[in-house]
Order: C-alpha cells, then sequence, then structure tokens
C-alpha cells in the first residue's frame, strides 16, 4: 500500500512496531526456532551500557547474512545486554519488496545509508551494518580454511567519528559455512561493479536447494572502540580508526581460537585491501600510510588541473 512508504520508513524507522520488540513471544519462538536450527550462539567480551549509543560492524557477510537478523529476535541477546537494541541496516533495494520491507521495517530496520544512520544516530539508536557488503559476499566460500574482510568501506568509520559514537567488531563464525553461491567472478564482479549487484545469484546450501546448511554458528561481540569526535576527519584519521578496528576484529578471533576453527584447525582471518589483495593484518600500518598519502595526493593535483 501506498501508506506505507509514508515518512519515508526505510529512514526513519518509523513502522516499528512494539509487537515486534524483544518482548514478543513471535519473535522470541522464532529466534529459539533459528538458534536451534544453527546452534546459535553469542559470546559476550565485555558489558555494554544501555545508555552509550553504539554502531556494530557485522563480519563477515556471507552469501546471505542470516545471524544478523536472528541478533535482533534473539532472546540471548537481551539476557547477555539488557536494554542495548539496535536498528539493522540492510540493502535499500530489501525495502522494496513487497512482505519483506514490511517485515524488516516492522522490526525497526532501515537501509544502509549515510542519511539513515545519521538519522538513527541522533536519535540515540544503536545501529548494526554489514560493512563488507557485497564485496565481501564475493569471497564467502564454506568449509575454507580462511575467513576474508573486506576493508576498503570506510563510511561507517567516517559516521562513526562525526557522530561520536563507538564502534563494535562483531564476528560471526560459521556464518560462511551456511550457504554457497554459483561461482562466475568475473560476470558477478562486472554485474557489482555496473549495477551494485553480484549477479547471477543462485545461493544454495542443503541438497544445493536454497535452504542453509544447518551449521553451528558463534557470534562474538567485541570491545567498543572509542573513537575521535571529528566533523570533517582526514583519511589518516579515519585510517587508524580503521586499523585499530581491524586489530579489534583479529583480537576476536585470536582470543575464541577454538570456536573460530569449529573442525578446521588450521582456519585463518584475511584481510583484502583496497586493491582486492590479502594482506596480514601487520601490513596495513605502512599500507593504509601509503594510500593515505597517495590519495592526498591525487586530490592535490586535481585541484591544481583545476585551478
Amino acid at each position: 500500500m501506498v501508506t506505507t512508504y509514508r515518512d519515508n520508513p526505510e529512514l526513519t524507522g518509523s513502522r516499528e512496531k512494539k509487537e515486534m520488540q524483544k518482548d514478543s513471544p513471535v519473535l522470541h519462538h522464532f529466534g529459539e526456532m533459528v538458534r536451534s536450527y544453527f546452534h546459535g550462539k553469542i559470546i559476550k567480551t565485555v558489558d555494554l551500557d544501555p545508555e552509550e549509543v553504539y554502531l556494530f560492524g557485522f563480519h563477515p557477510h556471507g552469501i546471505m547474512p542470516f545471524t544478523c537478523f536472528w541478533l535482533r529476535c534473539s532472546e540471548e541477546w537481551e539476557k547477555l545486554f539488557p536494554g542495548v537494541t539496535f536498528s539493522t541496516l540492510t540493502a535499500s533495494v530489501m525495502h522494496l519488496i513487497p512482505v519483506m520491507r514490511d517485515v524488516l521495517q516492522w522490526m525497526g530496520g532501515r537501509e544502509v545509508s549515510k542519511e539513515a544512520i545519521q538519522l538513527a544516530l541522533r536519535s540515540k539508536r544503536s545501529c548494526l551494518l554489514i560493512p563488507g557488503g557485497q564485496a565481501e559476499m564475493m569471497e564467502s566460500r564454506s568449509c575454507l580454511d580462511e575467513i576474508v574482510l573486506v576493508t576498503k568501506h570506510i563510511g561507517f568509520i567516517r559516521l562513526a567519528m562525526q557522530e561520536n559514537v563507538k564502534l563494535v567488531p562483531v564476528l560471526s563464525i560459521g556464518e560462511v559455512d551456511l550457504m554457497d553461491n554459483v561461482q562466475m567472478p568475473k560476470v558477478q564482479r562486472w554485474f557489482l561493479q555496473r549495477i551494485g549487484f553480484a549477479a547471477p545469484f543462485s545461493p544454495y546450501g542443503v541438497w544445493y536447494l536454497p535452504i542453509p546448511n544447518p551449521k553451528p554458528v558463534s557470534v562474538i561481540v567485541g570491545t567498543p572502540i572509542t573513537v575521535p569526535h571529528v566533523a570533517e576527519p582526514s583519511l589518516t584519521e579515519i585510517y587508524d580508526v580503521l586499523y585499530e578496528y581491524m586489530c579489534g576484529l583479529n583480537s576476536i578471533f585470536d582470543a575464541n581460537e577454538e570456536v573460530c576453527q569449529q573442525g578446521l584447525p588450521n582456519r585463518t582471518l584475511k584481510f583484502l585491501d583496497f586493491q582486492g589483495k590479502k594482506r596480514e593484518l601487520s601490513e596495513f600500518p605502512v599500507y593504509l600510510k601509503d594510500m593515505a598519502c597517495q590519495k592526498q595526493a591525487q586530490g592535490q593535483a586535481k585541484e591544481g588541473h583545476k585551478s
């Protein structure tokens, strides 16, 4: 109905229903079914203050990030982090699909855009987003010895600095094992670069059907990162926070080694640089410094050309 688009709910969260909050019996039942299917559990590393506003970064994207939606209706989350709630941010296209958009918006979901994030944070509403996006989805493979995270998307870090909120790294171990996608990387990257969607998209799991595998998933919530409050942060300042954020994800992985390996004793965490090359965490301080210098030089060259 046209009235469901009133007040731009994908930006404002205006369609959120009290019946779809954490105390909803329906959501609790749904959350328990999901938890049972995925043997899902949440691992807390530190307490979170319900008076604080957080920007949660969920990794990895996987083929379809099922468990980031499960968190929103999980009774376990409420027990571990009482009073801490958030809006789940999704791709804009999800807010155009009938039924799906309704459920998302009833649960307080918003689109992952600058305007939506600013509106939420300024109204003291925490948000959860998946920074790796479809670029991280392209790297998702089940039962491999590597979990690959994308680092090039830094807009969420800039917003955290501008809005003066804490960043919380979240690592979902087992997310990549739930589903796979048809592998046509050249074609998919072509579409991703031009239309923002990695087509063809044909996810599969159980019996090669679009049903997720019943693999165990452990969501580890890391330590909040206090970022400097800067109205217009420089690239160097953003990259400094990015590296600290990456260290937070790496610390989660190292501190929960047994959980993170899940039957794959050689499983490691890898980071993709801005050009799509896999790098060790230790390489990034020099790499990010070089990137900041290069982009600054490019910016100065453009300014000089204009003048």
